[in-house]
């Protein structure tokens, strides 16, 4: 009987840390398991002009693959695009390694409410040349918990979900702002 309240005590301690760890960092979220960033920019800008303005051969939209557009939605990837670290005051010591790396995911852009909605998923890091594994580094092994519920509590990490947070925020904060061309 003793055993199994001590067990008991335990189970529930930790479950209230793990609720207590985080599975939103800035408009990061972490949901059923996987690792994705959301969020709304401006007004809605014309989801064809924006296509048309990502397939432009300038250096901030070279990254921006389109697999689909339509009047609704824009649909595709972003290919090695390499984080800005060193704007945001950070030192590099302070982040995890994979950081280093070049960002890779798929993203959609629709208008909803007159707003541009922004989802950017599957987000991977390419494996440097040399290392035992070459496979790519999936984000969601790289900072969530082994069952894939929660964001490690990690300052590192934290700290590193937030600088792809801005990359992203910046990123397509610049694309679809009004003032370009729309």
């Amino acid at each position: 009987m003793k055993r199994l309240i001590i067990y008991v005590f335990i189970l529930a301690t930790v479950q209230l840390f793990a609720q207590n760890s985080p599975v939103k960092v800035g408009n990061m979220n972490l949901q059923t398991g996987k690792v994705f960033y959301q969020n709304s920019f401006g007004s809605a800008a014309n989801l064809q002009k924006l296509a048309e303005k990502f397939k432009s051969k300038e250096q901030v939209y070279s990254v921006f693959n389109l697999n689909s557009v339509t009047p609704d939605e824009i649909k595709g990837t972003i290919t090695n695009y390499q984080l800005s670290i060193e704007q945001y005051g950070v030192k590099r010591k302070k982040l995890a390694p994979f950081l280093t790396r070049p960002l890779n995911a798929t993203f959609t852009v629709e208008s909803v409410e007159g707003r541009n909605r922004v989802i950017v998923g599957s987000i991977w890091f390419k494996s440097l040349p040399g290392e035992k594994s070459m496979e790519h580094h999936n984000i969601e092994k790289l900072v969530t918990s082994k069952n894939g519920t929660v964001f490690l509590n990690n300052k590192k990490i934290q700290k590193s979900i937030s600088i792809i947070d801005k990359n992203l925020d910046e990123l397509f904060k610049t694309a679809t702002d009004k003032a370009m061309g729309f």
